[in-house]
Order: structure tokens, then C-alpha cells, then sequence
């Protein structure tokens, strides 16, 4: 009996058309996230990392793949540069009961100061917690943290 050859997985790929004129924007946060930027090619820029890959093309055409492509989509790309959230959140919608969240920096005493935040949110506050990019510090970086606190302000 002969062997099937197993099947190559397809590529699992997000796109979306996107303003070129973002790329700047993109090429900064992305270097700040830690990816390595080129320019093949009939692209504005093309960037990547472990686990993901983004290329913006001159089209406008923005597309994004890897193991890494949910977390990337939900917690940088919607809120940053799509300002929707119709890919991670398009079967749901978005839990807008008032709830308590907490976050931690810091490894305490033995390691340094530790600090801890609450925030109690509900309702419109939640989309627009959401919308700025807020989420899990451990997930941020720096520059982005500070991004996030200027547009809230």
C-alpha cells in the first residue's frame, strides 16, 4: 500500500487595505516591537520577526501571517492602525460589563519595586480602553506604553 504525502498546511493570511501614507508609522512601531524591517520590491516595507511576518505592499495591500498573527492583529494592528475590530471580534462582541481589571510591573522586593494598577471600567469605557491599545503590560513596550498615556490624555 502506497504512502499518501501529507498535505503542506496553508499559509493562514490577514489582509487588509490600508493608507500607504502609514507606513511610517508602522516601520517605527514595528522596529520598537522588535522586527527587522527590508524593502523588497513593490513594497513600502516588509517586516519580521519569530512567529510573524507584515508587508505593507505599494498597493496599500497589508498583509500579515504567522503563529503569532492573532495576539498581533487583537492587540497592535486593530487598535493602532485599523481602528476596528472586525477580525478578532467579528462572531462577538465586546464585553462591555462594568468589571474590575488589575496589572502588575515589578518583580517586588528581592528584585525591585513592584507596582500595581486597578482600573474599573464599564460600557464605553471598555471600547475605549480597548481602542487605545490598553491591555496587559507584559504584552508592551515601553514606547508603546507612553504612546497609549499620551492619546489618552
Amino acid at each position: 500500500m502506497d504512502k499518501e504525502e501529507p498535505q503542506k498546511s496553508r499559509v493562514d493570511t490577514f489582509v487588509a487595505e490600508i493608507d500607504i501614507a502609514l507606513g511610517p508609522k508602522l516601520i517605527a512601531d514595528l522596529t520598537d516591537q522588535g522586527f527587522e524591517i527590508s524593502k523588497p520590491t513593490y513594497t513600502v516595507f516588509s517586516a519580521k520577526k519569530k512567529g510573524l511576518s507584515c508587508t505593507l505592499y505599494t498597493s496599500g495591500k497589508l498583509t500579515v501571517q504567522g503563529k503569532e498573527k492573532g495576539p498581533f492583529l487583537e492587540f497592535y494592528l486593530e487598535p493602532n492602525i485599523l481602528q476596528s475590530f472586525e477580525y478578532t471580534y467579528n462572531d462577538v462582541s465586546l464585553d462591555t460589563t462594568p468589571h474590575i481589571g488589575i496589572d502588575e510591573s515589578g518583580k517586588g522586593d528581592f528584585f525591585g519595586p513592584l507596582c500595581v494598577a486597578g482600573v474599573f471600567a464599564g460600557g464605553n469605557e471598555i471600547v475605549e480602553l480597548k481602542n487605545l491599545g490598553v491591555r496587559d503590560s507584559k504584552t508592551l513596550s515601553d514606547s508603546t506604553i507612553k504612546k497609549i498615556a499620551k492619546k489618552a490624555n
